[in-house]
């Protein structure tokens, strides 16, 4: 039987991630990436906008979490700065707690490094608001939850400088449900004024 370029699946190994991911995905079981993992994953280590759609279960999550874990660990090796760096919407809260557990497992063999909070964890604002404060690398909420912390609290105003990437998860769903202008009044009070 003739093998195809096409059927030589790239392994994780191969994809130039950080030992300490690579330990955390062993961690998981996962043998080798799925089909969208292996066509994002290089694209989203080199820095590119990606529009990636797949059934659920067909591993989307890790296709932009590698990544985002992978230059975080090699962003630390040189800059010392604490600073929000990644912020991931989500349409649900179910939905950003299933991401957040998902970037933790991911996040396991390095979780001292890098921080991760969901903005949708509790409502107890103060005690939100004292680890935002503490300027976690990631962090992951429903467009309306990131809006009434950058309106309310004004603590991710001063934090979200150095943000590098607006990621948008599900963002099929969030037009369905009617999301869109909160994703909106997100990009235009991160983005826009830095």
């Amino acid at each position: 039987m003739n093998s195809n370029k096409e059927d030589i699946v790239i392994q994780f190994e191969e994809m130039g991630l950080d030992n300490r991911l690579i330990k955390s995905i062993k961690l998981l079981g996962w043998k080798e990436p799925t089909l969208i993992q292996e066509k994002v994953i290089p694209l989203a280590l080199e820095g590119k906008d990606i529009l990636a759609k797949g059934r659920t279960g067909c591993g989307k999550s890790a296709a932009f979490l590698i990544p985002i874990i992978n230059n975080l660990l090699n962003l630390k090796k040189y800059e010392s700065l604490q600073a929000i760096r990644a912020v991931i919407l989500a349409p649900t809260k179910e939905l950003c707690l299933q991401l957040c557990k998902h970037a933790k497992d991911l996040n396991k063999c390095s979780s001292n490094i890098i921080r991760i909070v969901d903005l949708n964890q509790g409502n107890d604002e103060k005690c939100l608001r004292s680890i935002l404060i503490e300027k976690p690398d990631i962090v992951i909420g429903t467009p309306l939850r990131l809006l009434k912390h950058l309106e309310v609290s004004c603590v991710l105003f001063y934090y979200i400088i150095l943000l590098a990437r607006l990621y948008l998860f599900s963002v099929d769903f969030i037009f369905i449900i009617n999301r869109a202008e909160h994703v909106q009044n997100c990009f235009d009070n991160i983005v826009a004024p830095y």
